[in-house]
């Protein structure tokens, strides 16, 4: 009885702890699918009406604002809390990091960057 209810508790033990890198994946999936979306909905159009073809420091805050709040309403229409597993200040650090990687892939493409570069 008791060596039933240890392996009971320990695979319940180990479907949490898959549950939980799911999540984690998935929101960090969810925050790079948002700053593509902010990219292509916000970010390209204010480049272009731009005289310099650059954000300024309001726009790129508004846009790190739109994509966490894109990012927490991907992960909530799957029901995972967003804030549960990256509050503001980690999931800033994850969309830095998309963007940078979307910068870098956009130069590679452009031939600006050798392609082992990203």
């Amino acid at each position: 009885m008791f060596l039933g209810a240890v392996a009971l508790a320990t695979g319940i033990v180990v479907k949490l702890g898959f549950i939980k890198r799911y999540n984690l994946a998935r929101c960090v999936l969810a925050i790079q699918s948002a700053v593509q979306e902010v990219y292509g909905n916000y970010v390209k159009d204010l480049k272009r009406a731009n005289a310099d073809g650059k954000l300024t420091e309001d726009e790129k805050a508004e846009a790190v604002a739109q994509a966490y709040q894109r990012a927490k309403t991907i992960v909530s229409e799957e029901g995972i809390d967003l804030a549960k597993y990256y509050g503001p200040r980690i999931s800033r650090a994850i969309i830095d990091a998309a963007v940078n990687k979307s910068k870098t892939a956009g130069r590679i493409a452009k031939g600006l960057l050798p392609v082992g570069a990203a």
